[in-house]
């Protein structure tokens, strides 16, 4: 299943904006979570990031979808879309259930 890496930053923001992206980003199908695939756990992505994994392998259409929520903040912003061939990661906080 294609997986992308999508880095938004808005400019002036408050941290209110950033709850109005996270949820909008959410209703996106976009996650602040990533799955270490090795052990099967969960882990918190840095801030402003967020993970789509899904059926859309397509990078124009990912950017409209994580434009299409940014915008909601009226915010000027900026959008990097990285598609992966495989993601390493390390010092990411851990979610607990």
């Amino acid at each position: 299943m294609p997986q992308f890496i999508v880095r938004v930053e808005l400019q002036n923001a408050t941290p209110e904006d950033y709850d109005l992206l996270h949820d909008a980003m959410f209703d996106e199908d976009f996650y602040k979570i990533i799955k270490d695939n090795t052990t099967e756990k969960y882990y918190r992505l840095p801030t402003a990031e967020y993970n789509y994994v899904g059926d859309i392998d397509d990078r124009d259409t990912i950017l409209t979808k994580a434009e299409r929520a940014t915008i909601k903040t009226n915010r000027k912003h900026s959008i990097l879309v990285t598609k992966s061939a495989g993601i390493l990661f390390t010092g990411l906080d851990e979610l607990r259930s």
